[in-house]
């Protein structure tokens, strides 16, 4: 056990001299830092920082707020959009049904006009009489109008 005990020591110098290095180099670094950035600002006592939690807590709640009217407006902003959206939905459902009643309008209109290209001369003969008649009244062998004299002439009143 003899050989064990130079070694022992030997492990305890060592560890004692790496202790002893590194409290040197915490030291010496701690040194370099605080002359390269010294400590320059002093600190914030406890009543400004409670100042300024007051502060941040005010601004917190106002934005807060503004942000609970952002919310209410788009909210709103939905509604219409909702609503502008089925106005849209209505207003094509009625364009569609104006649509397919022009179509059927259309349709009977051909068919009316194919009715009178159709037509047989006969017909049109038949109105140009009946024109002419209702145009001119018709004259009694006498001269006058069957009717009575309406046309100023001598009648029983």
């Amino acid at each position: 056990m003899s050989d064990h005990a130079p070694r022992r020591g030997l492990v305890a110098v060592v560890a004692v001299l790496s202790l002893l290095g590194a409290v040197v180099v915490v030291r010496g670094a701690s040194a370099w830092a605080a002359t390269n950035a010294p400590l320059t600002a002093k600190p914030i006592d406890a009543q400004t920082l409670a100042a300024q939690l007051q502060d941040e807590q005010s601004r917190s709640a106002a934005l807060r707020d503004q942000l609970d009217q952002v919310s209410a407006q788009a909210a709103d902003l939905g509604d219409a959009l909702k609503a502008a959206h089925d106005k849209a939905d209505t207003d094509a459902q009625t364009a569609r049904d104006l649509a397919a009643k022009l179509k059927a309008a259309q349709a009977r209109l051909a068919a009316l006009q194919a009715q009178v290209v159709v037509a047989p001369p006969a017909a049109t003969t038949t109105v140009t009489r009946v024109v002419q008649q209702t145009a001119a009244p018709a004259a009694s062998p006498s001269g006058e109008p069957e009717d009575g004299g309406e046309y100023g002439g001598g009648g029983d009143d």
